[in-house]
């Protein structure tokens, strides 16, 4: 939602998955509430900010160890304007608060404050009528 020429407000996810082979899967996943600023009202470059939810899953051999905490992102990007189209890449920065690390079997924890912490990036595609 565009709540000036500069200032857009919403939502943002992100899922990240890595097969190793054999029994072990990684996701890293994450749902945030963000504000985003251009640096002037026709401008391309933005800022953005993100609170929300972050966690971390590793399955080995059949056994699931899983956390989920409190979480910010910070984002840098640019919007290229293109004919009612815009490409957008970005660099995010993604760091959680830190959570129990947990095992599915036995409910015991194997970290008391394990962290998410991550930097990504990202090409979007966005269309306009």
């Amino acid at each position: 939602m565009r709540l000036s020429p500069r200032l857009l407000v919403g939502a943002e996810g992100f899922a990240w998955m890595d097969v190793l082979g054999g029994d072990v899967d990684r996701v890293a996943r994450g749902s945030y509430l963000i504000a985003r600023s251009y640096l002037s009202a026709n401008g391309a470059l933005f800022l953005q900010g993100g609170l929300g939810i972050a966690g971390f899953q590793l399955k080995d051999d059949g056994v699931t160890f899983a956390t989920r905490s409190p979480s910010a992102s910070f984002t840098a990007g640019y919007d290229w304007r293109l004919d009612g189209f815009r490409v957008t890449p970005s660099l995010t920065a993604v760091r959680s608060s830190g959570g129990r690390l947990t095992s599915d079997k036995t409910g015991n924890a194997i970290a008391d404050n394990a962290r998410l912490g991550m930097l990504r990036t990202s090409v979007a595609l966005s269309w306009y009528r």
